[in-house]
Order: C-alpha cells, then structure tokens, then sequence
C-alpha cells in the first residue's frame, strides 16, 4: 500500500527482485548438482533432498543405469534396442543395509550396495530383498 515513488517502495522493490534472483540461483545449483550426481552415478543422501528432488533424482539415475546398461550391451557386441516409452519390468530401490554384489534374474551384475544407495532392479529381485527387509521400494512417479 505504499506509493511506489517513495523511496521505501523503491528499496521493498529492489529487495524482492534480489531474492527471486538469489532463491534461482539457489535452484540452479541445486540442480547442477544433483543432475551431475545422478550422471556420474554418485550418491546424494536422502535428508539432503525434499520430496520433489528425490524422484527427480530417482529418475535421473534410472536414466543413467539405463544408458549404462545401453552402452555396455554395445561393448559386448549385442544388439539392445531402445524404445521410448517402454520400460523394462523394474522397481527402484532404496537400499536400507549393505549388501554384496548380486545376480539377477536377467543375468546382469548389481551392487554391491550401501545403505542409502538408489538403485534399478528387475521385479523378482527387487521382490526377495523387500520381502528380506534389505531394501524398500521408491515410487518414481
């Protein structure tokens, strides 16, 4: 309410755009980080996050495993098709124990694990180590 030609009005003006700037940089870097997180396969802790950055992350890093999974495929000299949109039968994990490296269903090498790791599986493994108390499932959407 007051006149925006006084000198308070002025300032309170300048004051907001400086912290919309300051709250998007903020964001930016937020971001930076967890997106190089998640492409280097990194791990961000849990607590360190809010709710819409975590599955943001979980994305990021299914994205990641896939191309991994993708590029690595490639190396063997087999043929892996990509199609957009369709996903493999997965749940994505976090793990709540350590725990070794293991094979799954689909012949493929996971882990090892830390507590707090994100990590893609097939349904069938991901079932056992819910059912084992080792991991609880993330809801990605």
């Amino acid at each position: 309410m007051l006149d925006k030609k006084t000198t308070k009005a002025k300032l309170l003006d300048c004051e907001s755009k400086n912290v919309k700037f300051m709250v998007g940089e903020l964001f930016a870097l937020r971001h930076k980080k967890l997106q190089e997180t998640g492409l280097s396969r990194g791990r961000v802790a849990r607590d360190a996050l809010t709710e819409e950055e975590e599955k943001l992350y979980v994305d990021i890093f299914s994205l990641t495993e896939e191309y991994h999974d993708f590029s690595r495929n490639i190396l063997r000299g087999q043929l892996s098709n990509i199609e957009k949109g369709a996903k493999a039968v997965v749940n994505i994990l976090r793990f709540v124990k350590e725990i070794p490296a293991l094979i799954g269903s689909d012949l493929k090498t996971y882990g090892p694990f830390c507590s707090e790791d994100i990590a893609t599986l097939p349904l069938e493994n991901a079932r056992v180590l819910i059912e084992q108390g080792v991991a609880v499932k993330v809801d990605s959407k």
